[in-house]
């Protein structure tokens, strides 16, 4: 049997499928059109818009057309459906190094999207100062105290968390140290005090932060690795300028994503995520003039990251868009790994 399918029913063409409309949605009492009518009005005649966008009118021929009954109860366009996926309204994130270089766009992305967004680093004042800023633009953001190296401290900042917003639903681990500088030129100490944030403090954030997460059945966790954890670094664009890449940088963001892979299986059947974002390098008001043009060369986009460049992979992470990816490295790098 085949025909139009809509509220429940299954129509041989398209003029039964209006007759349907015209009888069953449009009573009338003294002149006036019930509410009820209207309503039910309304859910046909979406239900017809979609079929005709999703499948197409063939004329009159009998054709079978199937809406889902998600679709056919909705109130919201099929075009504006899609983006609900990306936002995050209501939804409490904490991000790591949340006023360093990456953690002030990735705040302001998760806040713009609808998230109350918790900004946590050992800076305090800097974290207060992005806050005040932000509260002044309408956005929902707090500052918190956060010492990755102090297990105390972390367990803390969980518990304060879940005292007053009852959840977390999205972490951000952004906070990098960077101690000492290439293999010739660090010593064991700085080697150790970089782990200590970008090794251990990782894994105890993943650890602790998660744990009110697989309770929930619920959550996504976002590391924010590097190329440079997936490729070599390359010396060549580092000439004539002071800077340099540390080789702890290297080793860590490279244990990140290899981290990411672990957590996305093991939290996989607590409907936990957990993926990295990769970016490249980022131009700010710190970075060396001389820098950007060797930078841009060796990047096909030929030009290094903007602002705007990692809010949007950082809220597709965040929300239902991405909730069938997990244990992924996406490179938000201008095509630096591709070549």
């Amino acid at each position: 049997m085949s025909g139009w399918k809509g509220d429940g029913k299954l129509f041989r063409n398209i003029g039964d499928y209006t007759h349907h409309v015209k009888h069953f949605a449009m009573p009338c009492t003294g002149g006036r059109v019930r509410a009820a009518g209207w309503r039910t009005a309304a859910k046909i005649v979406l239900d017809l818009l979609l079929i005709i966008v999703n499948w197409g009118y063939d004329g009159g021929k009998s054709t079978r057309v199937l809406v889902s009954e998600e679709a056919a109860m909705s109130n919201v366009p099929v075009i504006r459906r899609t983006m609900r996926l990306f936002q995050i309204d209501g939804k409490v994130a904490l991000v790591t190094g949340g006023a360093g270089i990456y953690g002030v766009h990735i705040v302001r992305a998760l806040a713009e999207a609808g998230a109350h967004v918790i900004i946590a680093s050992r800076d305090t004042t800097k974290c207060k100062g992005l806050a005040e800023l932000m509260h002044s633009e309408g956005l929902s953001v707090e500052a918190a105290k956060l010492d990755l190296t102090s297990e105390s401290s972390i367990r803390c900042l969980q518990e304060k968390i879940l005292d007053h917003h009852g959840r977390l639903d999205v972490l951000v681990n952004n906070a990098v140290a960077r101690s000492g500088g290439d293999l010739r030129n660090v010593t064991v100490a700085e080697w150790e005090t970089a782990m200590k944030v970008n090794s251990t403090g990782l894994f105890l954030a993943c650890q602790i932060f998660s744990e009110s997460m697989q309770e929930a059945l619920s959550g996504a966790i976002i590391n924010i690795a590097s190329i440079y954890g997936m490729v070599g670094y390359d010396a060549t664009i580092y000439k004539g300028t002071q800077l340099s890449n540390p080789v702890n940088y290297a080793f860590a963001k490279g244990g990140m994503i290899s981290l990411t892979r672990y957590l996305a299986s093991f939290l996989a059947p607590f409907n936990v995520r957990a993926n990295c974002l990769s970016p490249g390098g980022f131009r700010n008001e710190d970075t060396p003039v001389e820098f950007v043009p060797n930078y841009s060369r060796r990047t096909p986009l030929g030009r290094m990251a903007e602002p705007d460049d990692i809010k949007g992979p950082v809220v597709f992470l965040a929300s239902e868009a991405s909730r069938y990816v997990t244990g992924q490295n996406l490179p938000v790098d201008g095509g630096w790994t591709a070549i």
